[in-house]
C-alpha cells in the first residue's frame, strides 16, 4: 500500500501457506487498519488521495465483485463517505480481503490502489502455479526463512524482477523488465542504459 498502492511493483496478491496463513492475514489486517487516510500534508497521514478520479469507484467494483463471489472484507471495503467528503473525492480506505479466488477481478486485474487479497495455499507448488496464473509479470516476491528454498521458488516464477524477503524496490544497477502484459523492453542496469544509446554500424568490402 506504499504510495496508496499506486506503484507498478506494488504487491497485488498474497499467497500464504496454510501453516502461516492466519498469522499473515492477522498481521496485514492490523497494519492496514492503522493506516490513516487523509491530507498527505497532515501529520500522521499514511494514505493520500488517488491519482485518477475514477479510481475509488474502480476499486469498489473489484471489492464488490470479490464479496459477491464469497470473499470476506476484514478492513476497509467501502468508500465510507463522510459529511465533508464528496463522492468525487479520490480516497479509498486500506482494504484486506480473505477467501479470494482467481475467479475474482481483484486477483486477476491490477488494482493500483490500497486493496489486497490474501489466499491460502497448501504447498509451494500451488503457490507457484497461482503466481504464474496471470497475464502480468513485472515483479514477484517470496518471503521465507529458508533463503535457498526461496531462491529456487523464484526461479520458477515468470516475472521480470524477483524479490526475496523484500518487495517494492528498484535498483539502478539491476535491469527492470516485465513479462506478458507488464511490458516489453528493459530499463535500468547496463542493459537498460544501452537502450538509450545510438550505435553506429559500418558495412565494408
Amino acid at each position: 500500500m506504499f504510495n496508496g498502492g499506486q506503484s507498478c511493483c506494488a504487491v497485488e496478491r498474497v499467497y500464504a501457506h496454510a501453516d502461516v496463513y492466519d498469522a499473515v492475514l492477522a498481521g496485514l489486517v492490523e497494519a492496514a487498519s492503522a493506516f490513516k487516510v487523509g491530507d498527505p500534508g497532515a501529520e500522521g497521514t499514511y494514505l493520500g488521495p488517488l491519482c485518477l478520479p475514477t479510481a475509488p469507484a474502480f476499486l469498489q467494483a473489484q471489492v464488490d465483485d470479490a464479496v459477491a463471489k464469497g470473499a470476506t472484507v476484514h478492513c476497509g471495503g467501502s468508500l465510507e463517505l463522510s459529511p465533508d467528503r464528496r463522492p468525487t473525492d479520490r480516497f479509498y480506505p486500506p482494504t484486506v480481503l480473505s477467501g479470494v479466488t482467481h475467479d475474482m477481478t481483484i486477483m486477476r486485474d491490477e488494482s493500483f490502489g490500497p486493496v489486497i487479497g490474501v489466499m491460502r495455499v497448501g504447498s509451494d507448488d500451488e503457490a507457484v502455479d497461482l503466481m504464474n496464473d496471470t497475464e502480468f509479470g513485472l515483479t514477484a516476491a517470496v518471503f521465507t526463512k529458508d533463503q535457498e528454498a526461496g531462491a529456487a521458488l523464484l526461479k520458477r516464477v515468470n516475472s521480470g524482477t524477483a524479490f526475496l524477503n523484500c518487495c517494492d524496490r528498484v535498483s539502478p544497477f539491476s535491469p527492470w523488465s516485465g513479462r506478458g502484459g507488464s511490458g516489453l523492453g528493459t530499463t535500468l542496469g547496463k542493459i537498460g542504459i544501452a537502450s538509450f544509446t545510438q550505435p553506429k554500424a559500418y558495412h565494408m568490402r
